[in-house]
């Protein structure tokens, strides 16, 4: 028989190794592949954590029942990264009543619940509680191209349509991917028809504690008299030429809603408390700017030419000097011996009025305001029955801060700052 040639090629020797490994080989291929799978899978999953977070697209908002819906960029909904949404759309597919000012807009419900915003602020008012928004309220008025907004957090809106369904007036159903920013809102229904809607400010943390809390962080005095609030300035106790409060707080910077545009200032505590008790206050009696601050502090020179310009005018008349002052002095203080130089007063005129009269005590504001001032700190200074103690006629326009414990005495016992101070 023919002897096979010796085959030294490469490919022989390869042929022998495999042969030789072939078990060590099949080992390595299947360790290779089940490494190659392991990575693919982690890679797999590092792609679809990627994705599955929170969605960069813009936000679309879905009213159930109805064919509205709109969009809105994601870097105009997301701000300080948190979510915003125009609650003035929200409240219209809830048929609910918008009021207020383009920038202090309020919105009712039907049992009379209510919530009220403010532009640049970081709580909002739901039925005179203070709470807290979890950002800023940004309002805008209506345009030509556009409606009416007011942007709040939607967690804010959560808390404030979606009460337990348990609650005796439901608010709405909110649905929201951050897989697709797609937001569903809808009513809630018994029987295939809406339940009514309702604002409690109860489901707020500490709901209870917002009543004035922002503020009184910034002037926690106001729960007793601040420094000076209890002073007296009357015809026996002037403040002289040289006196001026210290920390004057304007009442157009915190956005106070009864300003008629003057460069109006208070002492800080009375400042807060007088821009609280207006903001209630149109809450309450449901009539937006219906008063106005027609004067606060009044300095020492201002207040002599404002007692001159009085005193000229019965002197226009053929009074003398002595009878001019006799007319003036019942209702008007001569520079030093006025308590608006204290920074802690005011004047209030009814909208559209030019004067101050008696009459200010027919309109719903006087009413409210002598009823509910003292939960303010706020009194009436110069009543109907007091003119002899307090030496000035009865103006029911002129309202006092003397903090809230002071203020409710003098309220509960139908007395003057004199007679409180007499007793105290």
């Amino acid at each position: 028989p023919e002897i096979p040639s010796h085959d030294d090629s490469e490919m022989s020797e390869v042929k022998k190794y495999v042969k030789k490994n072939k078990w060590s080989i099949i080992f390595v291929i299947i360790t290779v592949v089940l490494l190659i799978s392991v990575i693919g899978a982690l890679i797999f999953m590092l792609i679809k954590n990627m994705t599955d977070g929170p969605s960069t697209d813009d936000f679309t908002i879905e009213f159930y029942g109805t064919e509205e819906k709109y969009t809105v960029d994601y870097d105009e909904a997301m701000i300080d990264e948190v979510l915003y949404l125009d609650i003035i759309k929200i409240a219209k597919y809830a048929d609910l009543v918008i009021s207020g000012t383009p920038d202090t807009p309020k919105i009712t419900c039907p049992d009379n619940t209510y919530v009220r915003f403010e532009n640049g602020m970081t709580t909002a008012t739901v039925n005179g509680v203070r709470v807290e928004l979890g950002g800023t309220a940004r309002t805008a008025e209506a345009t030509e191209e556009s409606a009416q907004t007011c942007l709040v957090p939607y967690s804010f809106i959560q808390k404030l349509f979606s009460h337990p369904i348990e609650h005796d007036t439901p608010g709405l159903n909110m649905s929201f991917s951050d897989k697709s920013n797609h937001i569903i809102i809808g009513k809630r229904t018994a029987a295939g028809k809406p339940l009514p809607i309702g604002f409690d400010a109860k489901y707020f943390d500490n709901a209870e504690d917002f009543q004035f809390a922002s503020l009184k962080e910034q002037y926690p005095s106001r729960q007793s008299a601040c420094v000076k609030a209890t002073m007296l300035v009357n015809k026996n106790n002037p403040l002289g030429e040289n006196y001026a409060p210290q920390g004057l707080f304007s009442l157009a910077e915190l956005n106070c809603p009864i300003v008629d545009g003057g460069d109006y200032q208070l002492v800080k505590d009375a400042a807060f408390a007088l821009c609280d008790m207006m903001r209630d206050m149109e809450d309450a009696i449901e009539k937006n700017n219906s008063v106005l601050v027609t004067s606060a502090y009044r300095s020492y020179s201002k207040q002599k030419g404002l007692y001159a310009f009085y005193v000229n005018y019965f002197l226009e008349q053929g009074y003398t000097r002595a009878e001019a002052e006799a007319a003036v002095n019942p209702t008007a203080a001569k520079e030093g011996y006025s308590e608006h130089q204290t920074g802690l007063c005011v004047d209030f005129i009814e909208k559209g009025d030019t004067e101050l009269t008696e009459s200010f005590e027919k309109c719903k504001a006087f009413e409210w305001l002598r009823d509910n001032a003292h939960n303010y700190g706020f009194i009436l200074r110069y009543s109907k029955d007091k003119e002899d103690i307090t030496g000035y006629d009865y103006e029911p326009w002129h309202f006092r801060f003397v903090g809230i414990d002071a203020a409710t005495i003098i309220y509960q016992d139908n007395i003057c700052l004199e007679e409180y101070l007499a007793k105290n």
